[in-house]
């Protein structure tokens, strides 16, 4: 019993922490909200810039929540959306000088950040928490898979 209420907060206590990362995040820089940053994470780790589809993929969202990150983000200066050349019904994100600039600036307090909030935590335990959350989202792509062939609780 101990275990299945282990597993109840860890689940609940994803949605606690997801949504207070958020209030953190969104406050942390008035200029860029968590889940444009988020954005700009994500679109840095493809090597040419990705299309709109491919960043709702990776982000795990619909096309349409990161159409709508993109082009606030765009109005900012931060990135452009570009018809891809050989598909014309793709946008790709492409970033700005600007937006290599602005982030470079505040990798210092990123990096303070991140400290903070692992802060007391051995190497083990952040190697065990990664090795966890690895595990939580292999199971959580093979719930998708059954849910589009139909699965139901």
């Amino acid at each position: 019993m101990k275990q299945e209420n282990e597993k109840k907060f860890i689940f609940g206590s994803l949605f606690v922490l997801a949504n207070r990362l958020q209030l953190a995040g969104d406050q942390f820089d008035p200029q860029v909200t968590m889940k444009q940053w988020f954005l700009v994470a994500m679109a840095s780790q493809f090597r040419e810039p990705p299309t709109l589809s491919a960043l709702a993929e990776l982000m795990g969202c619909t096309r349409q929540n990161v159409k709508k990150l993109a082009v606030l983000l765009e109005k900012k200066g931060f990135l452009e959306l570009r018809r891809d050349g050989r598909d014309a019904r793709a946008l790709r994100v492409v970033m700005t000088p600007h937006c290599y600039t602005y982030f470079k600036g505040r990798e210092a307090a990123e990096d303070e950040l991140l400290e903070t909030l692992y802060a007391g935590m051995s190497q083990e335990e952040i190697a065990a928490l990664h090795q966890g959350m690895k595990h939580l989202t292999e199971n959580l792509e093979k719930i998708e898979a059954r849910m589009e062939e139909g699965f139901k609780a």
